[in-house]
């Protein structure tokens, strides 16, 4: 597919079509100041959009059934819709305007993935870093998206650090191998069933050692015991 970065930095542009375009793998339209309408749906081999740094109130995206990186921060959207998109493993929207209800409509429409938390989704930028952050995202609405295998990613700076990094809005828990922020029965039985498929996922690696086996039982046994 071709490259394009040829939509940018064009004050006079206001809104743009590019329905069903064929042959287009990646697609850069960014730091167009005045761009409020963007629709770039159906487009069949598209595998990336980067949308950010216009002023984005109005975008659709529907139809890329190939979209795999997705960028739409520092607009000024209030809804962004990604149904449908089975193919996404990378999800940027930090500094918009998605209002929690909103934002979990948007959770609920990003896709399912294989194993939980494989993917990161960058949701919101700390507003002493993005002044015109205004999405909004609870700490249940981060434990939705990571049971869909979405990694809810804030930038900020963690306890005692002045570095702002891309940190996690939930951390994982030691043992938690089902990834539903709890330690219980399940997680012993998923994880008994990992060992004898010879599977494993990003939690059941319980002692740390690089692998998921017999070890890792007796570990989440302790920790259970130790609640």
């Amino acid at each position: 597919g071709n490259y394009y970065d040829l939509i940018r930095d064009m004050p006079n542009l206001q809104k743009l079509t590019l329905d069903s375009l064929s042959n287009i793998n990646t697609m850069d339209i960014h730091d167009n100041p005045n761009l409020t309408t963007l629709s770039m749906k159906n487009c069949p081999t598209l595998r990336s959009l980067y949308c950010n740094g216009n002023a984005l109130t109005s975008l659709n995206v529907s139809g890329n059934n190939a979209l795999q990186n997705f960028s739409c921060s520092s607009n000024q959207l209030s809804s962004v819709n990604l149904s449908g998109l089975s193919n996404l493993l990378y999800v940027d929207i930090f500094n918009n305007r998605i209002k929690e209800a909103t934002m979990e409509n948007l959770i609920m429409s990003l896709p399912t993935l294989a194993q939980p938390g494989a993917s990161n989704f960058y949701v919101y930028g700390n507003t002493s870093f993005y002044p015109n952050e205004r999405n909004q995202i609870t700490r249940d609405l981060a434990i939705s998206a990571r049971m869909k295998g979405w990694q809810a990613m804030e930038y900020s700076c963690l306890p005692g650090s002045s570095v702002a990094t891309w940190n996690p809005i939930v951390q994982d828990i030691v043992g938690d191998v089902n990834c539903d922020f709890e330690l219980g029965i399940p997680d012993i039985t998923l994880l008994v069933n990992l060992i004898l498929e010879a599977s494993s996922n990003v939690n059941s690696d319980v002692n740390g050692d690089g692998e998921t086996g017999v070890a890792d039982i007796t570990m989440l046994v302790n920790l259970l015991l130790n609640q």
